[in-house]
């Protein structure tokens, strides 16, 4: 069972998350400022804590500073729980190694899911550590120990114009990002991209929003992609996607999605979110960061994990980040080519390496056929 220490300075609050997470069978201690919190962190030594930002005297973000400065402590997963907007809290918590937070009001699901998230990742990290970046540096040393020994498999479209661009395909073990306008191709590179990771051995989980399960598979067979046997097979699985109900609680299904994804059976290497526009769209910026923080660590087991939105669904900022945190990020337009509009991909980062020359390539999506590349491919120089 594991024990809980629950940090706020509002009574009533403290034996809400009490009952809550009792009741999903956690063991809960509970202090009522930051001092009292530092003492039993150090005594209890908790599974995780969920710490308030502001509370007098001493507040959350004080508390986490000094829990990460004590050996003893450092390593205690915390869910910072805010009622404000916390773009400089968010900053200053993730410094600090904190990649979940819980706005005020929440719902008793939430608590749950963002818990059991987080403990699901301090499980999973390959190493203790505090800061979020050496802990993704220590995924990275292990993966590259790893490729040393045997060949890294990628995953390519059936293209050989686009798998050059893609600098021989997005290899297991990789977090990418798929971003771009309406209409631009996102679904398609990704049915591609599914297709020939199965034919290459690989089972593939494709979590889709944009249509449901038999529609799809009637998609990727209009376009000369069957994968009516494999699904059959079992090498291939597709789960619908949930998006937010008016009035429903969008994070809430950020943490759950992480969860679906984590209990995949081992087979199912590569996996498709397509797409989490909506999700994200009305979903907090830490509850983003914890969804891609979550895949990234996944991705540290061997999976490779491709999430798709449109780019409207993050702000430049967000976008930024998000880019930093991925191993790939593909971006989809459209533009004119003479008298005819083509799709483009611009490979903006390939395995770690940003990209800005020998980069782009037009293309059509083709009856029977699907990805068709374009002659007079535009490079970025």
């Amino acid at each position: 069972m594991a024990k809980v220490l629950v940090v706020d300075d509002e009574r009533g609050i403290r034996a809400l998350l009490v009952d809550i997470l009792g009741d999903a069978g956690y063991e809960v201690i509970e202090a009522a400022d930051g001092s009292v919190a530092i003492d039993k962190a150090c005594r209890e030594r908790p599974d995780i804590i969920i710490l308030d930002v502001i509370m007098p005297v001493m507040d959350g973000l004080q508390v986490l500073a000094r829990l990460r400065g004590d050996p003893a402590t450092q390593a205690i997963p915390v869910v910072l729980l805010t009622a404000l907007p916390a773009a400089k809290g968010e900053s200053a918590g993730m410094k600090l190694g904190v990649t979940h937070y819980i706005n005020k009001p929440w719902t008793s699901g939430t608590i749950e899911a963002v818990v059991r998230v987080a403990l699901r990742e301090t499980m999973d990290a390959p190493g203790e550590g505090i800061d979020e970046g050496a802990s993704v540096a220590r995924q990275g040393t292990a993966s590259s120990q790893k490729t040393s020994h045997e060949p890294q498999m990628s995953i390519k479209t059936g293209s050989t114009v686009m798998d050059q661009k893609l600098r021989g395909g997005i290899p297991l073990g990789s977090l990418t990002l798929i971003e771009g306008s309406p209409s631009a191709g996102k679904s398609v590179l990704c049915q591609h991209l599914a297709y020939e990771a199965i034919k290459g051995g690989q089972g593939v989980a494709y979590f889709t929003s944009d249509t449901t399960p038999n529609n799809l598979v009637a998609q990727m067979g209009s376009i000369g992609l069957d994968v009516s046997g494999y699904l059959k097979e079992g090498k291939f699985r597709i789960y619908p996607l949930e998006e937010p109900a008016v009035g429903g609680d969008p994070e809430r299904l950020m943490a759950l999605l992480s969860l679906d994804i984590e209990r995949l059976p081992r087979k199912y290497k590569v996996v498709f979110l397509d797409a989490i526009t909506t999700l994200a769209s009305y979903s907090g910026h830490r509850a983003i960061i914890g969804l891609f923080s979550y895949c990234k660590r996944l991705c540290g087991s061997g999976r490779a994990i491709v999430l798709v939105a449109h780019s409207y669904a993050f702000d430049d900022s967000m976008l930024l980040r998000l880019r930093a945190m991925c191993d790939a990020h593909l971006k989809l337009g459209i533009e004119s080519l003479g008298a005819k509009l083509v799709k483009t991909l611009e490979v903006q980062k390939m395995h770690g390496a940003e990209l800005n020359t020998d980069n782009m390539v037009s293309f059509e999506i083709e009856s029977g056929v699907g990805i068709r590349i374009v002659p007079g491919t535009k490079v970025r120089v």
